[in-house]
């Protein structure tokens, strides 16, 4: 597998639907007025919160990404973006109502900073939405992650530990691809996909997605019945079956007293 950790909404990526699929999932909760997204990327999924009414701040250290998003987004009201760095937010103490960070946490040499910022800026009783890759699944050979661009990946139970040191951990959700959804081939480890003609039919649809993604996916649409890759739709949370998710999506709210 390849890894890419710029996910681009503008160029077909496996892996953007299941991106988006979180920041959909947050529209069931109360965001409050003022919200942080840190490592915001792309900054589509940053847009969409702003959208639900909140003023929203995305955050990201690449320059040329936020100056990038500055210009896609710039007819967006309540939303703004800045350079930042996600282990010394430069943001005033108390100023969020929630914070978002998505698939962060795994990229930094020192995640406690990193949790200790984010309590700081939030406000009492503020709101905390993380994800992650589940190490259970990916798998780190002597707790080195495959994916180069990782330093640690947690399992389920290291990941509520470390976060309630500084927050109490409200729900934990591992995200997984739809019963619905048929064509799991690239999600699915199960080597029996091997033995399954449909296999190499989407083998062959997954390179010329490369290429060209519109044809590939109605190709996929038209013959095997289904979309090439997930959608935002056919992404689950579901406090069952955690250990087997290949991402976890967490809850938490901001503790009163910590001495860290």
């Amino acid at each position: 597998m390849e890894y890419s950790e710029r996910i681009s909404f503008i160029q077909k990526d496996p892996w953007f639907q299941e991106h988006i699929a979180r920041y959909h999932k947050l529209s069931e909760y109360k965001l409050g007025s003022h919200v942080l997204d840190i490592a915001c990327g792309s900054g589509y999924g940053t847009k969409y919160i702003s959208e639900l009414g909140c003023r929203t701040i995305g955050m990201d250290q690449s320059s040329s990404t936020v100056e990038a998003n500055k210009k896609t987004f710039k007819e967006t009201s309540n939303l703004t973006f800045q350079v930042g760095n996600a282990e010394q937010i430069a943001l005033p103490h108390n100023s969020f109502s929630s914070v978002i960070s998505f698939e962060t946490i795994e990229h930094l040499a020192n995640p406690e900073d990193f949790l200790s910022e984010v309590r700081r800026v939030l406000k009492p009783s503020g709101l905390f939405f993380i994800s992650t890759p589940n190490a259970l699944v990916t798998k780190p050979f002597e707790g080195i992650p495959l994916n180069p661009y990782h330093v640690k990946e947690y399992t389920p139970q290291e990941l509520q530990e470390i976060l309630s040191k500084y927050f109490e951990v409200n729900s934990i959700f591992g995200q997984l691809v739809s019963p619905e959804f048929k064509l799991n081939y690239f999600w699915n480890p199960d080597s029996s996909r091997f033995l399954s003609p449909k296999y190499y039919l989407w083998s062959i649809l997954n390179r010329m997605s490369e290429l060209a993604p519109k044809s590939a996916d109605r190709i996929s649409r038209f013959i095997l019945r289904s979309p090439l890759y997930p959608e935002s739709t056919s992404w689950i949370f579901t406090e069952e079956f955690i250990d087997s998710a290949h991402d976890l999506f967490v809850i938490c709210t901001k503790k009163a007293d910590v001495n860290c």
